[in-house]
């Protein structure tokens, strides 16, 4: 399939009202003929999308049909989510807004594999997200972390993550930091597990 066809339908379901919508029939008619490379490529374009609009226009098509369709997926309708589309799913969550919560729900609950060379964490370090819901985003660190595929190249801004959720001091949250933790350790981040230390 095209680039260009998979584009177009990406950009459909980000601006028209109803593309997304499972009865309109565009979206479902996508998925259930395209293979597992033009899903991940769809999914890749509409995480792009995502982080170029405007906070408020990101949160909108969450509520608008992000969050049914990901729940419809988890659910193989119309087709099986695949751990590459989960991978590529990742870029959809901190758009979510007020939805970050939800979404992390739905991402902890999705096949994934997630590249080593990205840029989440970059994005996650600077994000009000850990501040604002660190229990959420434990989990969201845990989950990406343990499930990698393949070394990784940003070490220090996971650390940077990490040490921001541990000193908040809450024990509630050890478990899943610790998981965390020696999740980067296997990735290969040489001092995660020393990060481990510090936790309450």
């Amino acid at each position: 399939m095209r680039p260009t066809l998979i584009n177009h339908v990406a950009d459909l379901c980000l601006y028209s009202a109803t593309a997304a919508q499972p009865e309109h029939g565009i979206l479902t008619a996508f998925l259930s003929s395209s293979n597992g490379t033009d899903r991940r490529l769809w999914a890749q374009h509409i995480g792009w999308r995502l982080n170029k609009l405007q906070p408020a226009e990101a949160q909108g098509n969450w509520e608008r049909w992000i969050k049914d369709y990901w729940a419809r997926r988890l659910d193989n309708r119309p087709v099986r989510l695949t751990a590459d589309e989960g991978g590529q799913m990742l870029d959809w969550v901190l758009p979510a807004g007020d939805l970050f919560p939800e979404a992390v729900g739905l991402l902890v609950k999705s096949p994934s594999r997630f590249p080593g060379a990205f840029l989440f964490f970059r994005n996650l370090k600077d994000s009000p997200v850990l501040a604002e819901h660190p229990a959420e985003t434990a989990q969201l660190a845990a989950h990406v972390l343990t499930h990698l595929n393949g070394p990784v190249a940003v070490c220090e801004e996971i650390s940077s993550v990490l040490h921001a959720l541990i000193a908040t001091g809450n024990p509630a949250l050890t478990p899943t930091l610790r998981q965390a933790c020696e999740g980067a350790a296997k990735a290969g981040c040489p001092n995660a597990l020393a990060w481990a230390k510090a936790l309450p």
